[in-house]
């Protein structure tokens, strides 16, 4: 064998030839050498395993992918599944990995597991929008629904899919495409639906021949091979005997072909009378089943009916008897294994559900402690938050009556003096406070600006907005726009909390008025949008600062001419 050959010469030619081994030591070259040397990839792949080159779960894909291209299925079966079991893959890996299992069950007529990997990789696919792999369930599926009998709808599900494969961009699209069309011949044939088949097989070809791009070159051969055995027998089924031998001869002349491949030319050899070569395919199948440990199958099953028609079309009736018992006792071992299979599996399926639904108690009751538990916290955050806000809220208005009480205070002493204070009388508003010396132009235009706005009470105007503003300073867009963000956050922000301030104002001093009207007042279009504005600013809804500045006047706060609101502006 090639590695072992390379294994010789690295122990004696040094560290060039280590090379040459290093290099021998990979998955790419387990796949190269599969079709030619099965013991060559598997040796590979132990020297791999020894080493820890690679994850397990890669190496058990890359194992299982070895039986299976040489239609080992049953050995390819605990690869595939060690490798589901690793938490290490990711989901395209575990796609790949449901189509293996899918393919493999088609093909052991295992309709059970064959299902459950179709429902699993259509599932995953559709979640990851992933068109390659959900074409791959559906053509399986549709396939199956052909072989039930439901000829429409399995044609349709497998239209469906091909449509959909057309515009994978996996690697792997040109392959799969071929598979499809090499099913749909045999389905086409099974309804003697003979013309779309053979428009199908030109199809088929053609898919085989763009193989030739791939690195494994026997793989070349081996697909224009079941082309042309595909072609021989749907042919000489449609009668057109000069055509299939053609496509025959073409068959005999490409590289001997897998033992499992070469029974689609079966149809044609016994058409044909070809019954020893016939034979020969069969026998050959028969032994590869065998060396794969499938020997009691529906797939050997079938070899031996098939075998014993050859047997008695050959006249050796004796020998086709003694195959013809054999196969009715692996018939009966089917059927006992099935059977116990099958009971297995509902007991396994009772004890299963036994313990969901003792899961799914206990899941319950946890999941109503933690709804009860999040519910507690939720009400417990809540009302500290709202208690929260109040107390600031209280704690601002009690600052502001001070300050209210303060300023009276000191107009009583004014006026006991002789001397005239400031009057505001008139005003409805608040004088500002002193505003210090503005530290650049920007927050001198912005003090002017507010100001004016204050002083003026602009802001009742509802249609003041950011063009009037500007118009009113008589400065551009890109002026103006500079200094809003530096000392407010938007001019929507800016005019409505002038709004509310008012608002405040006229909350504490007109306890008659609605709040609708005190909305109007504060040039708001709707209520809605007030009480939206007054809670951003002063934490509270404007009814929730009424209630507490009646309640601050009961308790001999007087009349509050201003509370400072949440938030201010310069």
């Amino acid at each position: 064998m090639a590695f072992l050959m390379t294994s010789a010469c690295a122990q004696k030619s040094g560290l060039r030839s280590k090379d040459a081994l290093a290099s021998m030591l990979t998955i790419p070259q387990a796949y190269a050498h599969n079709i030619t040397s099965l013991d060559t990839s598997l040796l590979i792949l132990k020297t791999m395993r020894e080493r820890r080159m690679e994850p397990a779960w890669r190496l058990d894909l890359t194992e299982g992918d070895m039986y299976s291209n040489v239609r080992f299925f049953q050995k390819a079966i605990p690869f595939y599944e060690r490798a589901l079991a690793s938490d290490d893959i990711s989901d395209s890996v575990r796609m790949v990995l449901y189509k293996r299992m899918m393919d493999i069950y088609d093909v052991v007529h295992d309709d059970e597991r064959l299902m459950y990997y179709i429902y699993e990789l259509r599932d995953m696919a559709e979640r990851l929008h992933d068109n390659h792999f959900l074409a791959l369930a559906e053509f399986t599926s549709g396939k199956r629904l052909h072989f039930q009998g439901d000829t429409l709808r399995g044609y349709a599900l497998c239209r469906h899919a091909l449509d959909l494969m057309k515009t994978s961009t996996n690697s792997r699209r040109l392959n799969e495409l071929r598979a499809f069309y090499a099913e749909m011949i045999r389905m086409y044939m099974r309804d003697k639906r003979y013309d779309e088949a053979i428009r199908l097989s030109v199809l088929h070809e053609a898919m085989a021949r763009d193989s030739s791009q791939l690195k494994i070159r026997r793989i070349d051969d081996r697909a224009l091979r079941h082309v042309y055995a595909l072609r021989a027998s749907l042919l000489a089924n449609a009668g057109r005997r000069v055509e299939a031998d053609a496509a025959y001869t073409l068959w005999r002349h490409t590289t001997a072909g897998n033992a499992i491949d070469d029974t689609a030319i079966l149809d044609y050899l016994m058409l044909t009378g070809h019954h020893q070569e016939a034979l020969a395919v069969i026998r050959r199948c028969r032994q590869h089943l065998a060396s794969a440990g499938d020997d009691i199958s529906y797939r050997s099953l079938d070899m031996i009916f098939k075998e014993v028609k050859m047997l008695a079309a050959l006249e050796q009736y004796d020998t086709a008897a003694v195959y013809l018992k054999t196969a009715m006792t692996i018939a009966d071992s089917l059927h006992v294994r099935a059977s116990r299979a099958e009971m297995t599996a509902t007991y396994h399926y009772l004890q299963q559900q036994k313990k969901a639904n003792r899961r799914s108690i206990m899941l319950n009751w946890l999941a109503a402690l933690l709804v009860l538990l999040v519910l507690v916290v939720t009400l417990v955050v809540y009302y500290n938050r709202v208690i929260r806000r109040r107390n600031l809220v209280f704690l601002k208005t009690i600052n502001s009556l001070q300050a209210y009480r303060n300023e009276s205070l000191k107009k009583r002493e004014a006026a006991a003096d002789g001397e005239q204070p400031a009057s505001d009388a008139g005003a409805e508003a608040p004088e500002q406070p002193a505003v210090a010396e503005p530290r650049d132009e920007d927050e001198r235009l912005f003090v002017e600006m507010d100001r004016r706005v204050t002083r003026e009470k602009l802001f009742l105007q509802p249609d003041l907005d950011r063009s009037k503003l500007m118009l009113l300073m008589g400065v551009d867009k890109n002026r103006f726009g500079r200094m809003m963000s530096k000392y407010a956050t938007n001019v929507s922000i800016y005019i409505n909390t002038k709004r509310v301030e008012y608002g405040a104002h006229l909350l504490a001093s007109h306890p008659e008025y609605t709040i609708a009207s005190i909305a109007e007042s504060c040039g708001m279009r709707n209520t809605v949008t007030f009480n939206r504005s007054f809670k951003d600013v002063y934490g509270v809804t404007p009814s929730e600062y009424r209630a507490n500045v009646i309640r601050q006047n009961q308790n001999g706060g007087g009349v509050i001419n201003r509370v400072s609101p949440k938030s201010r502006l310069l």
